[in-house]
Order: structure tokens, then C-alpha cells, then sequence
């Protein structure tokens, strides 16, 4: 439940600070990192023993499809809405793609960054809390699914840079990715 102010606390530090969110987020999570290490006195995993919780990621509909699956579909279909359909997905896009004719229009464009950096951080927390649900625990080490993530993004367009992207290109580069 802390995820949404680490993600406030990336979005601040790339707009006060000026430093490029990609280079903010990754220094922060090796920060993040280390305080895990802490939390948990060097513990390297964490293991879930509810069954309840493991089921949220573990289980089968019909015994064929994973409900992973079916999370995964529900989250994108949603970003995909608020995305597209949405103010917020609309304002977030121009000001990817022209910052300075967005703030000049008069939108108060810090706030909306703010919330993109917020969302963002809650939906890592969203993820890693099914990803601990599958594998029955939480590791305060990073884990290897980085460089793939990164990878997925740029693979289907999304620039290193930012700018321009959305949940559409990350599935179609996920998926890409994973064929």
C-alpha cells in the first residue's frame, strides 16, 4: 500500500530535482531495494503461506485459462480505457508529445505527471503483489524482470526517453516478447 507514494516520490524527484524519470525511477529503486533488504534483515525470501492469497494468482478458470491471465487482460483493458477514452489519458499524451504547447494551453500539467508517477507506482505494487501471490513469496532482491520489461516496452515503440507509448504498446510488446 506504500507503492503509490513511491511512486509521488519519483514523480517529485523528476520534476524537482529535473532529472529524467527514467534515471529517477531506476535510482530509486535500487534504493527501494536496499531498504527492503533492511526491512527484512537480509532475509533473501519472504514466503506466502496463505492459501487464499496464492489463489488470486494461482488458480485456473475452467482448469484452462490462469487467472494471472485474466488480471493481466483486466488491467490492460482498463489503462487502455483511461488511456484513450479518458481526460487524463488524453492530457498525459499531449504532454508527452509537446510539453511546452500543453502547459501553455493552461493545463497544469506538474499535477498530471504527479498522478501518472502515483498511478504508476500503484499499479508496481498491484504487480508485485500478484507476482509474490504466484511464486508464494516476495524477495527483497531485485528481481529479474527488468531488463525484459524494458525490453517489451521498446520492442512495440515506446521510446527510452518517454514520450510517446501507452498499455496497448506494452502488451503487444509483451507479447512479442514473449512469442
Amino acid at each position: 500500500f506504500i507503492q503509490p507514494l513511491f511512486g509521488l516520490i519519483n514523480g517529485l524527484i523528476f520534476k524537482i530535482g529535473k532529472i529524467p524519470s527514467f534515471i529517477a525511477t531506476l535510482a530509486t529503486m535500487i534504493i527501494y531495494q536496499g531498504v527492503a533488504q533492511l526491512v527484512v534483515a537480509g532475509q533473501y525470501y519472504l514466503f506466502a503461506t496463505n492459501q487464499a492469497f496464492r489463489a488470486i494468482a494461482i488458480s485456473f478458470i475452467g482448469g484452462v485459462i490462469p487467472l494471472m491471465t485474466i488480471w493481466a487482460l483486466l488491467l490492460t483493458i482498463m489503462l487502455i480505457f483511461i488511456a484513450l477514452r479518458t481526460k487524463f489519458g488524453r492530457v498525459v499524451y499531449s504532454i508527452g508529445a509537446n510539453y511546452e504547447a500543453t502547459r501553455l494551453s493552461g493545463i497544469g500539467v506538474t499535477k498530471y505527471q504527479l498522478a501518472a508517477f502515483t498511478i504508476s507506482g500503484c499499479l508496481a505494487g498491484v504487480a508485485g503483489g500478484l507476482a509474490a501471490a504466484q511464486q508464494g513469496g516476495a524477495s527483497a532482491l531485485p528481481f529479474p524482470i527488468l531488463l525484459p520489461a524494458i525490453a517489451a516496452a521498446t520492442i512495440a515503440g515506446t521510446p527510452i526517453t518517454g514520450g510517446a507509448g501507452g498499455p496497448h504498446r506494452a502488451l503487444l510488446g509483451s507479447l512479442m516478447l514473449a512469442i
